[in-house]
C-alpha cells in the first residue's frame, strides 16, 4: 500500500535570481484535494511548482512529503508519490510513443526489463489520453496536442499519489481538456491522488479546485478555498483588469470586461 500523499510546505520562501515570488506560505494539500495557482505571467507559478517538486531549493523553510522532507527522499522514492508535468515536453531522440511512456514506470521497476504489470499500466495511460493508436508512431511526429497528451499518459503510467502540473491544458482541444479533468476528478472523489495546478483560467479554478494560491508576482502569496480567493477584487487586482463574476442558475463564470 503507497504512503499517504499530503505534501506540506512550511514557512516556504521561494526566490529565483533578484525575483521574489513568495515568503513563509504555508500549506497542506491531502488526497482528494485540488488545488491551483493563478497569476500573471513571470510571478512564479512554475518556479513555486519547481521548489514544491523538489526541482528547485528553497530560499527559505521546507518542503514535506508523507511526514518527511522532500530532499530527503531518493530519487527514485520521490517518483513513486510525486510526479511533476513540465509547462513543456520535449522528446530529445527518436522513439516510439510505447517507449516514451514505458519511461514512467521506471521508479516501479527494480530490474531493467519491466514487468507485464508496467506494460498493463503503460497500455491503460495511453488509452485514458486517447494515443493507443499512436503507440507505434515516433514521439518526433506528433502534433503539440499529441505530444501533450502523450506526457500526460506518461505521467498517469508514473502512477504518483500527487500530481504537480504546470498549465496541464497547454495545446490541448476542448475533448481532451474535459478528458483529462473529468479524469483528475474522478481520481480525486475516490481520494486516490492530490492534485495541484498552475492555471491562467480562472474558470477552470472555480470548477475543479477546491483551496487556490494566489501570487502577485511581487513576493506576496494568498491562499484559501475558492470561496474566499475567487473574488472580484481579488481577480481583477491580480491580472491588473477588470474581472466579472457572473452567475447561471448556481453557477458561476468569470469573465473579463
Amino acid at each position: 500500500m503507497r504512503e499517504a500523499c499530503t505534501l506540506k510546505a512550511r514557512q516556504l520562501g521561494v526566490q529565483i535570481a533578484a525575483k521574489r515570488v513568495c515568503s513563509r506560505l504555508d500549506l497542506e494539500i491531502a488526497p482528494g484535494e485540488c488545488w491551483g495557482i493563478l497569476g500573471q505571467n513571470g510571478s512564479g507559478k512554475t518556479s513555486l511548482l519547481h521548489t514544491l517538486g523538489g526541482l528547485l531549493a528553497p530560499r527559505e523553510g521546507a518542503v514535506y512529503l508523507a511526514d518527511c522532507e522532500l530532499k530527503r527522499y531518493p530519487a527514485k522514492k520521490r517518483a513513486r508519490l510525486l510526479g511533476l508535468l513540465l509547462q513543456e515536453n520535449q522528446a530529445a531522440f527518436p522513439q516510439t510513443v510505447w517507449e516514451y511512456c514505458l519511461t514512467g514506470r521506471y521508479p516501479h521497476v527494480d530490474s531493467f526489463l519491466e514487468s507485464e504489470a508496467d506494460r498493463a499500466a503503460t497500455r491503460q495511460a495511453l488509452a485514458i489520453m486517447q494515443m493507443s493508436e499512436h503507440r507505434q508512431q515516433n514521439v518526433l511526429t506528433l502534433s503539440g496536442g499529441e505530444g501533450r497528451r502523450l506526457a500526460l499518459a506518461t505521467l498517469f503510467a508514473q502512477d504518483p499519489c500527487l500530481y504537480l502540473l504546470d498549465e496541464p491544458l497547454n495545446h490541448l482541444d476542448l475533448r481532451h481538456q474535459r478528458l483529462l479533468l473529468h479524469y483528475l476528478r474522478e481520481r480525486l472523489r475516490e481520494k486516490k491522488i492530490a492534485v495541484l495546478m498552475a492555471l491562467h483560467d480562472i474558470n477552470i479554478a472555480e470548477q475543479y479546485c477546491d483551496r487556490v494560491i494566489l501570487l502577485s508576482g511581487a513576493g506576496e502569496a494568498r491562499v484559501g478555498t475558492k470561496e474566499e480567493i475567487l473574488t472580484e477584487e481579488n481577480m481583477s487586482a491580480l491580472y491588473g483588469h477588470p474581472v466579472r463574476l457572473l452567475w447561471e442558475q448556481d453557477k458561476r463564470w468569470w469573465v473579463v470586461e
